[in-house]
């Protein structure tokens, strides 16, 4: 009973995304598509980034490496990026809460991002996750880290770096900010893009975007 209980939980969780397991504040209602205007999204300036650093669209994506739906980000993204080319780069926010599987992937995903090496550790955090549970070990994602060729005497030092606490610390200050209650949640140039059709709904603003922006740009 208790593992058909887990399973179930798990399977809401690819539908809904996690909530916030520290306050759980009150769910956001999403608009209708036009009624929010676009948010300034902060940035540190030290988030890893996927694509090129001029791109005319940004994807900023929320991630909890813990939430199971996560596991699907990756592979979306890059799709995305592959379709749309040197239009859009995504950009990683890691707003850890408190368990320490979460902080412990989202110090790794840092670590990774200090040697240049995010996209090769990135894509391994939530499978690993997904196949030791949330109260994953150092050992873990040593392991990960040393399978996707990190070089693992520095990766061990960054990972208890100052300068990764900092930027888990602004990430979720950031996430606060912008009142993101679930992970995953994205935003496309400022506006919104909750779990719900994630995937349809990203491509279609980006698109969108990069259609208005070339009318604009002759």
């Amino acid at each position: 009973m208790q593992t058909a209980r887990i399973s179930l939980l798990a399977a809401l969780t690819l539908i809904t995304g996690c909530r916030d397991r520290d306050r759980h504040p009150p769910l956001r209602t999403t608009p209708l598509p036009g009624q929010e205007s676009p948010a300034s999204v902060p940035t540190h300036g030290a988030e890893p980034r996927q694509g090129p650093s001029d791109a005319p669209v940004t994807i900023t994506a929320f991630l909890d490496y813990t939430c199971p739906a996560t596991g699907r980000v990756a592979g979306v993204l890059d799709a995305l990026r592959l379709r749309f080319g040197s239009g859009v780069q995504v950009m990683f926010k890691l707003p850890s809460y408190p368990s320490p599987g979460s902080v412990l992937a989202a110090r790794a995903a840092c670590a990774a991002d200090l040697q240049g090496r995010f996209a090769l550790l990135h894509p391994r955090l939530a499978p690993m996750i997904a196949h030791h549970g949330i109260h994953i070990e150092r050992r873990d994602v040593l392991d990960e880290a040393a399978a996707a060729g990190l070089e693992l005497e520095r990766f061990g030092r960054d990972l208890d770096s100052a300068g990764c606490t900092q930027r888990l610390v602004s990430d979720r200050d950031h996430a606060d900010a912008l009142e993101v209650p679930r992970t995953p949640t994205f935003f496309v140039d400022g506006t919104r893009v909750g779990w719900a059709h994630f995937e349809s709904e990203l491509d279609r603003r980006v698109s969108d975007l990069l259609a208005r922006k070339s009318l604009a740009a002759r």
